[in-house]
């Protein structure tokens, strides 16, 4: 992040939120510190966009009424803060044990288009 930021003559804090794409950078900026970033030996990578989740429980967490609901709770808050889809699935001891995942849980998700940078080089 330093070498990138004295090459193109702007803060490590600027060059780290044009290649998050974060706001409060210009577009010219941002193109100058990302086509530097490429022309110094870095790449990009593409990123996924996760907007449903699924979380397996053992069945007797579902039964137990204090720790576990206080668990799911945080969880699907911090979930729907971000706009991700939470569900949840019980599962058995034995299905745990051979790390089977229950027919009915699909694995979905939606690429985007984002992309950023590795943080090492090629």
């Amino acid at each position: 992040m330093e070498d990138i930021a004295m090459a193109v003559g702007v803060s490590k804090n600027t060059a780290s939120k044009a290649l998050r794409n974060a706001e409060g950078v210009s577009d010219e900026t941002r193109k100058k510190i990302i086509d530097t970033a490429i022309k110094m030996g870095y790449k990009r990578v593409i990123t996924r966009e996760i907007n449903n989740v699924t979380v397996l429980c053992r069945e007797e967490f579902f039964r137990e009424p204090t720790f576990w609901p206080n668990i799911l709770y945080g969880i699907e808050r911090a979930a729907r803060s971000r706009n991700i889809k939470l569900s949840t699935t019980a599962i058995d001891i034995k299905t745990e044990k051979e790390q089977i995942i229950p027919s009915g849980v699909k694995h979905e998700f939606k690429m985007s288009n984002k992309s950023g940078l590795e943080g090492h080089r090629k």
